[in-house]
């Protein structure tokens, strides 16, 4: 109500009379003005505030010079304050202009060892104002550029630079080729795990279509290069995935990912990459020897889950190669079965057995029972073997399911039993699993 009510009296003192104003008028605007920065009275007042500048025929100059702010208090985030100063420079020509540039420059860049939080670099109504200081004048892109990688240079996440940059390149693009050495060198010199950098990258590809100039694999070796050194840096995993996608380029993959795999075997990141070349990739690929793959894996080392996951992602795809699937299963878990019986001696002697082999299988099992997949003969014989050495000979507490219908149902709660057993701390959520599975299949 307040906002409306000076708002009214505002409007009765700018339309009152012929146009002749005295001093507190004028005073009382000022007043106004710098009373409610950004507000919504303010935003009310510097509209009217214009007005009365035109009215009265006062000197823009003197209004420009009195609004010459410092870097610090350039951080009022007010966006009418900044159209006004348009407003002014506009009205003084393009001299003018180029002060205002000259003084944005000077907000944006200046370097404050106090400042923790970026304001004066992160000012958004600055940058725009800017942007529209260059529209007007319609100065070299070259200049520009160089001046928000300096501002890059100092602060490499400054996404307003950033965006800048890409605004600057739309209008002029040309200069997108060299974009690309720009984003390798903050990438490889400043911060490999930069996403303003990398997505804008992408964004050079995609929006300017420039797919053709990667005619030598450059992508694929600045992806490399990073991944040799830090395999799991996400970003590079994400960019790298992005383009085999949209350029095709599958034929090296499963040989990078095997390499990243050698040097360690948990990396999930290879895994996904390597999955995803079998899932998209037109050309066939052996499913058998990326289930061979996938068991080597396993068989090496039952308890890391990520050959598993790989394993149940194949079947997942593809749901009817049940014989490569069941015996593969099969083996494994005939394995798992001559470990728990030769480490009954171990239970009793209270040296407890790698519970995580179990589930893994176990849990991967049942995931793929939820999918659709029908555990053979061999695999449900062995899962009820596996139940009667790991439970019935060992456990005092553990939660049998109801009398069993159905040969899935019979091997869900074989299962679920023995995973109650090796894993008790998630005994609820074994159940839940357990019923979940049952009441879809």
């Amino acid at each position: 109500m307040a906002a409306e009510e000076t708002t009214k009296r505002l409007r009765e003192i700018m339309l009152d009379g012929s146009g002749d104003w005295p001093d507190y008028k004028v005073d009382q605007v000022n007043a106004w003005t710098h009373v409610q920065p950004g507000r919504e009275l303010g935003l009310v007042v510097w509209k009217f505030r214009k007005i009365a500048l035109d009215r009265l025929g006062h000197d823009f100059r003197e209004e420009l010079d009195l609004m010459r702010l410092s870097a610090k208090v350039a951080k009022v985030k007010c966006i009418s304050m900044w159209k006004h100063r348009f407003h002014l420079v506009k009205r003084l020509g393009i001299e003018a202009i180029k002060e205002e540039l000259n003084f944005t420059k000077n907000i944006l860049a200046h370097d404050d060892l106090n400042n923790e939080h970026g304001w004066a670099q992160m000012n958004k109504h600055a940058w725009r104002h800017r942007r529209d200081l260059v529209k007007k004048l319609k100065i070299d892109v070259s200049k520009e550029l160089e001046f928000s990688a300096k501002i890059i240079g100092k602060d490499a996440k400054n996404d307003f630079a950033w965006s800048q940059r890409q605004w600057l390149v739309q209008r002029e693009p040309h200069a997108a080729r060299d974009e690309l050495g720009f984003t390798k060198d903050i990438i490889l010199c400043v911060d490999t795990k930069n996403h303003y950098a990398w997505s804008y990258r992408r964004w050079i590809y995609e929006k300017l279509k420039l797919f053709r100039i990667d005619d030598d694999g450059q992508e694929l070796r600045l992806t490399g290069e990073i991944l040799y050194v830090d395999a799991r840096n996400e970003y590079a995993w994400y960019h790298r995935k992005w383009f085999i996608k949209a350029f095709g380029r599958w034929e090296y993959e499963i040989s990078f990912c095997n390499e990243i795999i050698a040097k360690n075997v948990h990396n999930e990141h290879a895994w996904a990459q390597r999955l995803l070349v079998f899932t998209s990739c037109d050309q066939e690929m052996p499913r058998d020897e990326e289930v061979s793959y996938a068991l080597r894996a396993i068989v090496k080392e039952p308890s890391n889950e990520r050959p598993w996951n790989y394993l149940r992602g194949i079947y997942q795809h593809y749901n009817s190669y049940d014989s490569l699937i069941s015996p593969a299963f099969e083996n494994v878990l005939l394995i798992l079965h001559n470990r728990a019986k030769d480490g009954l001696m171990d239970i009793i002697s209270n040296i407890v057995l790698d519970e995580e082999i179990y589930v893994n299988a176990l849990v991967t099992i049942l995931d793929l029972i939820y999918l659709g997949y029908c555990p053979s003969q061999g695999i449900r014989v062995v899962i009820a073997n596996l139940r009667a050495t790991l439970v019935n000979n060992n456990a005092t507490n553990v939660v049998y399911a109801d009398i069993v219908k159905s040969v899935i149902s019979r091997v869900v709660n074989d299962i679920s039993t023995i995973l109650q057993y090796v894993d008790s701390t998630d005994k609820h959520d074994w159940k839940w699993r357990m019923e979940m599975v049952r009441y879809k299949s």
